[in-house]
């Protein structure tokens, strides 16, 4: 078999190692920068698995089933890759310098055993694996997949149990605490960059004019594209929660509503009725981002 030429080899390690240079220097304070910083660290660890594969000896002599033992940490390497991505651990991440750059260094690491290990097995799998890891990145910087999607069968026993607990009555409080404080946590204040506030900013919107059908809309259809909410800009997408029932979408809004600082909207108490009169409009995401544009909401 004819070996690579080791020109090609070393373009490899330096393209790679550019990447590297381009990923540590450039800005990454929101969330779809700081993925696209993921996506040039995990392309020159894969670059580099590549690059290594080609130098170092082949072990195919030792037979098949000691040859299939590549594919462990081929496969296995880019589920890790997407728990390091996730980024509801962003601002915790950035609060600490070491471990943000500890985390760095692990996705080239798992960029580099993706394609060296699959490449070792059968070289086309590498290239496969090692595109599909940087794909996995690039869409996390677009918004696919940030944001954790819901559960309808857990929203639905949640939302039972809190019906049950509360003698029939929606309780609007545990509809919050189990489906929307992953991302916008306890308290509403959201996570920097990646899931914006609801504490201060659903009054804002509801004291704006159209404000109130608007948030009716985001829970029913979901929010994608780039906003910005109290200074902070966010690209993220927020998932419909269409599944959950007219009672439990009204009791969340309403108790969202009356809770950190929202209370000085004013705003009475969101029904069931408004929220099944906008259930049928089929919008899309993209368009819930339109409606919001058109409102001028802050």
């Amino acid at each position: 078999m004819r070996r690579p030429s080791s020109a090609s080899t070393i373009a490899l390690a330096a393209v790679a190692l550019v990447l590297i240079v381009v990923g540590v220097i450039r800005p990454h304070h929101e969330v779809p920068d700081h993925h696209l910083q993921h996506f040039f660290f995990i392309v020159a660890g894969g670059l580099i698995g590549i690059a290594a594969s080609r130098v170092l000896p082949r072990d195919d002599a030792g037979g098949p089933g000691r040859r299939d033992l590549w594919l462990v940490p081929a496969l296995l390497a880019p589920v890790a890759i997407m728990f390091v991505m996730w980024p509801t651990t962003y601002e915790y991440v950035e609060e600490r310098p070491l471990l943000h750059f500890s985390e760095h260094a692990v996705l080239v690491a798992l960029a580099f055993a993706t394609t060296y290990s699959a490449h070792r097995f059968a070289r086309p799998i590498g290239w496969l694996l090692g595109g599909a890891v940087a794909a996995m990145a690039l869409l996390a910087a677009y918004g696919y997949g940030v944001s954790p999607g819901p559960s309808p069968l857990v929203a639905e026993v949640g939302a039972a149990q809190a019906q049950a607990a509360s003698g029939g009555a929606v309780d609007g409080r545990a509809v919050y605490e189990q489906n929307c404080a992953a991302c916008h946590q306890a308290e509403g204040g959201g996570v920097p960059g990646a899931f914006p506030p609801l504490a201060g900013h659903l009054g804002e919107l509801l004291g704006s004019e159209g404000g109130r059908d608007y948030v009716v809309r985001v829970l029913l259809y979901g929010l994608q594209g780039p906003i910005a909410v109290q200074g902070q800009s966010y690209a993220g997408v927020m998932p419909a929660w269409a599944h959950l029932g007219d009672e439990q979408i009204a009791a969340v809004l309403s108790y969202v509503a009356g809770s950190w600082g929202n209370e000085a909207a004013g705003a009475p108490a969101f029904t069931s009725d408004e929220v099944a009169a906008a259930r049928d409009e089929g919008l899309t995401p993209q368009q819930v981002l339109d409606l919001r544009g058109r409102l001028e909401l802050p």
